[in-house]
């Protein structure tokens, strides 16, 4: 799909760490951008690109049909959004959010159904992938909401950022909740990873050659050979960011849905929540 079918721009909000290299390769493929950010400092430097930079959400939105792209940190984040001034204003019929952040289950659902009733069209996009893969356009994407058009023309949109797309359906939390697993097993690799490389720094053991070994052989995948090398080089240092414990807090609180508790989700929880 190119971009121009819907509008002459695309509507974008969050250049965060994560969103900024989305944008920018996005420009760098061809797309017009309007951006927003709530310091637009950050985004200055991507006008050298063609992006146009505006100073509220409604302002980055395609008022005829269009495509918005957000990119933002939380269920909060997003709230704020959606209700700041003029944002349901600026919609017309046939009107696409696109929606890559990794928000809760809850907020899913609610995000689905508020849109719907305005007429726009919700497709979840979460992605999996630091800020370099996203430089690199290595993000692999998870899709789900809206129908199965919708969803096909977003992940031709999304392949100038991306390395692959996996369409999970109707549902607006599915991708939601395959991005909520992933990030919960990646927790619980760093926190074995982090372990391990303190248990042998502190036997009198490189932990730099004992990863390079499980790495290239038990382990020999990305997500153990990335963090592993990060364990390595601290491995006394290890403390869980704020995201990855807001990810696992919407894990947690998504399991606990089906009368069950995810024993591990909540060790690593109130291991490192403080």
């Amino acid at each position: 799909m190119n971009h121009l079918e819907y509008e002459p721009f695309i509507g974008f909000i969050g250049t965060g760490s994560l969103g900024f290299p989305i944008a920018e390769n996005m420009l760098k493929s061809g797309a017009s951008l309007r951006i927003y950010n709530r310091t637009q400092d950050k985004a200055r430097t991507l006008e050298a690109y063609g992006a146009v930079l505006v100073s509220s959400p409604a302002d980055a939105i395609p008022v005829t049909g269009g495509i918005l792209i957000s990119v933002v940190s939380d269920d909060q984040a997003m709230q704020q959004i959606v209700d700041s001034e003029q944002f349901w204003d600026n919609w017309s019929a046939g009107g696409i959010h696109v929606c890559m952040s990794t928000l809760s289950e809850d907020m899913a659902l609610a995000m689905a159904k508020q849109h719907a009733s305005h007429g726009v069209q919700y497709v979840s996009a979460p992605v999996f992938g630091r800020p370099e893969a996203a430089r690199r356009r290595q993000l692999s994407i998870c899709l789900s909401g809206s129908d199965s058009k919708t969803r096909s023309n977003v992940q031709a949109l999304l392949q100038s950022v991306s390395q692959s797309c996996f369409d999970f359906g109707d549902r607006a939390d599915a991708a939601i909740l395959v991005k909520l697993c992933g990030n919960y097993m990646i927790s619980a690799a760093a926190s074995t990873m982090a372990d391990v490389s303190q248990f042998i720094s502190r036997k009198g053991l490189n932990p730099h050659e004992v990863n390079h070994m499980l790495t290239s052989t038990l382990f020999n995948t990305p997500i153990y050979q990335n963090y592993g090398k990060i364990m390595a080089d601290q491995p006394d240092g290890f403390q869980m960011n704020w995201t990855a414990l807001k990810d696992l807090d919407y894990f947690r609180k998504a399991h606990s849905k089906i009368d069950s508790q995810s024993e591990l989700a909540n060790v690593l929880y109130n291991m490192f929540h403080s």
